[in-house]
C-alpha cells in the first residue's frame, strides 16, 4: 500500500494531523496536507493523488463544492475522494456520493475502516462503530 499517494484536506491541524499519523499507521507514507481548498487546488496541480481525504465542513469553499470543482478538472477527474465528516446520516452520506465523492468516512473513523475507504473500488459509507475504540474519537478535533 505505500505506493499510494494522499493529499488530507481539512482546516482543522488536529485532524489533519491524525489522519497523516492512521495513514503511516497502514503504511502509507507518501502524504501530502492542505488546509482549504486553494492549498488543495496548488497541491493536486503540482502533484499527483491517488487519494484525496476531504474534509467537508471547512470554511470559504466546502469540501461539496470543492470534489464537485475537482471532479471538473482534468487530472482530477478519477482521484478517488473520500469525505471525512462528524454529520454523515444515510440521507447526507448518498447526496455526498452522488456528488462525486467516492466513499464517506464518519468522524472518529476506525484505522481499518480509513483503509477501506482508500483500497475498495466501491463507494460506500462508514457509520460509527460503537463496538470498537475509536482513533481520534475527540469531538474538540472536528469542526
Amino acid at each position: 500500500m505505500s505506493t499510494h499517494q494522499v493529499l488530507v484536506v481539512d482546516d482543522s491541524a488536529g485532524n489533519r494531523n491524525l489522519a497523516i499519523k492512521m495513514l503511516k499507521i497502514i503504511g502509507i507514507s507518501a502524504v501530502d496536507a492542505a488546509a482549504n481548498a486553494t492549498e488543495c487546488l496548488a497541491a493536486v496541480t503540482a502533484r499527483g493523488y491517488d487519494c484525496i481525504l476531504m474534509d467537508i465542513s471547512m470554511p470559504e469553499v466546502s469540501g461539496l463544492d470543492l470534489c464537485r470543482l475537482l471532479r471538473g478538472m482534468p487530472g482530477t477527474a478519477n482521484v478517488r475522494i473520500v469525505a471525512c465528516t462528524a454529520h454523515a446520516s444515510p440521507r447526507e452520506a448518498q447526496a455526498f456520493l452522488t456528488s462525486g465523492f467516492n466513499d464517506v468516512l464518519t468522524k472518529p473513523f476506525l484505522i481499518d475502516d480509513l483503509k477501506r475507504a482508500i483500497c475498495s473500488p466501491v463507494a460506500t459509507t462508514t457509520p460509527l462503530s460503537a463496538q470498537q475504540p475509536a482513533i481520534g474519537a475527540n469531538p474538540e478535533l472536528d469542526r
